[in-house]
Parts: C-alpha cells; sequence; structure tokens
C-alpha cells in the first residue's frame, strides 16, 4: 500500500467516527488528541536522534533524561495541587508548544547537544502531559465513572498512539524531518483548544458538588490530601524508575 492511499483510508476512518457530545465523549476525544500529538513528536524526535547519534547515544540520553526529569517531577509535584488542576493542563499545554517549538528551532542548527535536547526535551514532556491529563480525568469523573470509563479513554490513548505513529510514518516521505517535527506543537494546539472549550462547557466534579460540606467529611478530606502529599515523591519516583527500565527495554529490543 503506497503512502497516499494510506493517508486517504485514514482521512476516511476519522470521518466516520462518531462526534461525541457529553462530557465522557470529549474527554475521550482529548485523550486521543494529546496521544496523538505526544506520539507523533516522540517517534520522529527517537528517529532523528537514532539517525544521528546511533545506538551508542542511547545510554547517555537516559542519563540525560534522567537529570532533566527529576527536576521537572519535583516542580510538577509542588504545583499540581495549586489551583484548578484543567486550567494547569492548560498552562502547562501553552508552555510544552512554545518549548518544544524552541527545541525544533535549535535542532536545524545540528550539533550533538542540540539532538540530545530534542529527544530528551520532547520524551520529559510527553510524560509530564500525560501525568497532568490523568489527574484531569480524576477530576473531571468521579469514582464510578473512572471504574466504568477508563476502558474508553485507554483505548482513546492507544488509538492516538497509532494514529500519532502512523501519521508519522507516512508523512515523512513527503516532509523534511525537521518541518515535520512542528506537527507536534501544531496538533497540541488542537488539543489545547479542545481542551478550553471543554473547561467552559463543564466544570470538575468538584465543582459540580454543592458547597457546604463540612465536619467529618470535610476532615477526612483533609487527611486523604496530607497523605498524598507524603506520598507523591515516592510514587513520583517509582514511576520514574519504571519509566527509564521500559524505554530502556524497548530500546533495545527494536
Amino acid at each position: 500500500m503506497s503512502a497516499p492511499s494510506g493517508i486517504e483510508m485514514l482521512l476516511r476512518w476519522l470521518r466516520r467516527l462518531p462526534i461525541p457530545n457529553d462530557r465522557i465523549g470529549h474527554l475521550v476525544l482529548s485523550a486521543f488528541l494529546l496521544a496523538t500529538a505526544n506520539t507523533f513528536g516522540s517517534s520522529l524526535a527517537a528517529a532523528r536522534f537514532l539517525s544521528t547519534q546511533g545506538g551508542e547515544g542511547i545510554a547517555i540520553y537516559y542519563m540525560v533524561f534522567a537529570l532533566v526529569s527529576i527536576p521537572a517531577w519535583v516542580v510538577y509535584a509542588r504545583m499540581i495541587d495549586r489551583g484548578s488542576r484543567v486550567v494547569l493542563l492548560q498552562r502547562f499545554m501553552v508552555a510544552v508548544i512554545v518549548m518544544t517549538a524552541l527545541l525544533i528551532l535549535a535542532s536545524g542548527f545540528g550539533g550533538t547537544a542540540a539532538d540530545y535536547a530534542l529527544y530528551a526535551g520532547i520524551s520529559v514532556l510527553e510524560s509530564l502531559l500525560y501525568s497532568v491529563f490523568q489527574v484531569v480525568l480524576i477530576d473531571y469523573l468521579t469514582a464510578r465513572e473512572m471504574t466504568r470509563y477508563s476502558t474508553r479513554v485507554a483505548v482513546a490513548l492507544s488509538a492516538g498512539g497509532m494514529v500519532g505513529g502512523s501519521l508519522a510514518g507516512l508523512l515523512a516521505g513527503f516532509v523534511s524531518p525537521f518541518w515535520l517535527l512542528f506537527g507536534m506543537p501544531l496538533i497540541l494546539c488542537l488539543c489545547l483548544a479542545h481542551l478550553a472549550w471543554l473547561s467552559l462547557r463543564w466544570k470538575p466534579a468538584g465543582e459540580r458538588e454543592e458547597q457546604g460540606e463540612s465536619g467529618i467529611l470535610e476532615n477526612l478530606r483533609s487527611i486523604g490530601s496530607m497523605m498524598r502529599g507524603f506520598l507523591i515523591a515516592i510514587l513520583l519516583s517509582t514511576a520514574l524508575f519504571l519509566n527509564i527500565v521500559t524505554q530502556c527495554i524497548a530500546e533495545y529490543m527494536v
């Protein structure tokens, strides 16, 4: 199958997708757009890195990734509970769009440092975006809804990853890798616009509840928040370790 016919089939498939008209459907659509943008950018960044640095640079990349990830996750842990999470996600997405564009522009000058910065930067920003989005899902969905609709979100993330990777592969034969990388911030702009519209139409589950709850229930919630504050450092460290191990295994199995 040629690349043009593949793109045409993908477009026909996208046209047949039903447009969601409810809160759950739009959250699933946001997950799909986010995964599409992240996989599109990370696939191209990985391909560029391997073509310039080769497999020998993977070990150094993981050290750079860890050095950048640790302070990034520390900042994330301090910021995640300050204010509205959906607003935080929108602001962080704006920052990711700007930083990604700057990293791509810097990579145009070439050099080893630019290659490491592009690949490690996109990888760290990708993991942070997924984490903030998961927190936003928890805010928008009740515990019962999370249990019921988590499969839809997981499928949307997987489908977005497949579409993002497929688009990167299909378009690589028509557009230069440098300009093609700008597709990631462009898709993130679409995701940002959709999230902004979603936040105006629907409020998080906590904000939809009536105010005035106090007493034992409120105290239990405050205790839960304190416990999460103590455990978050351990959870983030574990997540970072597992992420690095998974990427190491994936890279060396290719």
